[in-house]
């Protein structure tokens, strides 16, 4: 039941907003990939909201991870099933109210990026803030047990889960 309601957040985009999305996600990087982050404010101070990777998985749907903190998790596939783009969501828990919330902006923030990352122009990377979690594309990826990951985890930044596919999604987690 819960999962109907995250569900109803879902703004469903256009098929070619869709389409230029996984042609983006199919070529702009070796590893097929694609991360976002989102910040918020807790008590009058920037907190993470969540970290999200999404990759290609095929020309009709990608696979996308959320975390964040108060054991926020998704897994989710977006993918186009006659004519018209879906979204199942494989598993999630946590705050559902969060989640419903990133849900609901959810294709926005992905083709936008996808847009953003398109433009050459754009530095991507000039707003990183100090002690904070970025997602960064590597291709080799990093190990689970590198002291960045671990950190997070202890922090509860991200989860076992979303830590362990971190390296297998072509990422690193860097914190300046």
């Amino acid at each position: 039941m819960e999962n109907l309601k995250i569900l109803e957040q879902f703004q469903e985009p256009e098929i070619e907003d869709f389409d230029g999305f996984i042609d983006h996600l199919e070529t702009h990087h070796v590893n097929k990939n694609m991360h976002l982050r989102k910040a918020r404010q807790k008590n009058k101070q920037r907190v993470l909201g969540h970290l999200h990777m999404a990759k290609f998985e095929s020309k009709s749907k990608s696979l996308g991870y959320i975390v964040g903190p108060d054991n926020l998790e998704c897994i989710y596939e977006l993918y186009k099933e006659n004519g018209n783009v879906k979204l199942f969501i494989r598993e999630y828990d946590g705050d559902t109210k969060e989640l419903k919330r990133v849900i609901k902006n959810l294709t926005k923030r992905l083709f936008g990026r996808a847009s953003q990352e398109s433009n050459a122009s754009d530095d991507h990377y000039s707003n990183y803030k100090e002690g904070e979690f970025y997602l960064r594309r590597n291709k080799e990826g990093m190990a689970y047990s590198h002291p960045n990951i671990q950190n997070a985890l202890r922090q509860g930044v991200i989860t076992e889960n979303f830590a362990r596919k971190i390296k297998k999604w072509g990422f690193e987690l860097i914190n300046p």
